[in-house]
């Protein structure tokens, strides 16, 4: 509907087509069938790349390392006020044989054998991302990816993650309770990988569980969960920043205040968030949120 097809062909562009089947992988493996460069930049229709990323992407490329490269996603919001929320997602990488992208939905880059390529952080490639600005357009997707998700989950019932990406389009959607189930399903089957490291989306997981929480006025029982989850990050500035603002409507200011000042001492920054897949930014934006709260709050009490 914006002419995307018919701009990318004038400009020299070999334009592919595909018929939607309620599958995001689909067309992503079409396209790398039918790719003859050793490199794939991905870029979905609402992004671009944004100036100056160009020269960084032709770096790598050169360099000729393989790797998944997690470049800095920034998806602006403009509802009102203009917002922009930064994550990390892998979309530039090697061209190589097995490597495929899975899932019907939030899909992954991932060999035959189920393994991801090593991740490599790319913080010089920016890729702007414009698809939430229209409310009726996003419900309509999260309801979209729910279903989606429903035929994941029931297919691989083990896979934590798509219990995690399901409670994040309920979230979005107001339905506090219910992502609540599904993210506790995810948290609670999540184990340790390779030397004790956990998935990094868990990170968003604990962030959107008590942004839940906090909707539904349940402020102790958002702090029972920070405490779990301090227990496996315990430098993120968005937990601290979600405590200041639970301890304030609890009334107990100086607590808060002492929560708000430990966000600013740690390594994990409000608004960025290392989440090599996709839901970090709804964290990251639940977090600044919170720091504005808590800012208002402690003026009006401290």
């Amino acid at each position: 509907t914006d002419r995307t097809a018919e701009i990318a062909f004038a400009m020299g562009a070999d334009v592919l087509t595909f018929p939607w089947c309620d599958d995001f992988s689909a067309p992503l493996n079409y396209g790398l069938d039918a790719c003859e460069a050793d490199w794939v930049l991905r870029l979905d229709s609402d992004e671009e790349l944004a100036p100056g990323s160009a020269a960084e992407v032709r770096r790598i490329v050169a360099e000729n390392k393989p790797g998944l490269y997690a470049c800095e996603l920034v998806s602006v919001m403009q509802r009102g006020v203009r917002e922009e929320i930064a994550s990390s997602m892998g979309r530039l990488y090697q061209r190589l044989p097995g490597l495929r992208w899975r899932g019907l939905v939030h899909e992954e880059l991932r060999f035959e054998d189920g393994k991801q390529p090593a991740v490599v952080q790319a913080p010089g490639v920016r890729i702007i991302h414009h698809g939430y600005n229209d409310l009726d357009v996003e419900r309509r997707k999260q309801y979209r990816n729910i279903g989606l998700l429903d035929i994941m989950i029931e297919a691989e019932p083990t896979q934590a993650v798509y219990w995690f990406y399901r409670g994040v389009s309920k979230q979005v959607l107001g339905m506090n309770e219910e992502a609540l189930v599904d993210l506790a399903q995810a948290v609670d089957m999540t184990t340790p990988g390779l030397n004790g490291v956990m998935p990094m989306w868990l990170i968003t997981a604990f962030g959107i569980m008590t942004s839940c929480l906090a909707n539904l006025g349940a402020y102790p029982q958002e702090m029972e969960i920070i405490k779990r989850a301090l227990g496996y990050y315990g430098n993120f500035a968005g937990y601290y920043l979600n405590a200041a603002h639970a301890l304030a409507n609890m009334g107990y200011w100086h607590e808060s205040l002492a929560a708000a000042k430990k966000a600013g001492t740690c390594t994990g920054t409000p608004g960025m968030t290392l989440d090599t897949n996709a839901g970090g930014w709804k964290a990251a934006m639940a977090e600044r949120h919170a720091s504005a709260a808590v800012s208002r709050m402690i003026r009006a009490k401290v």
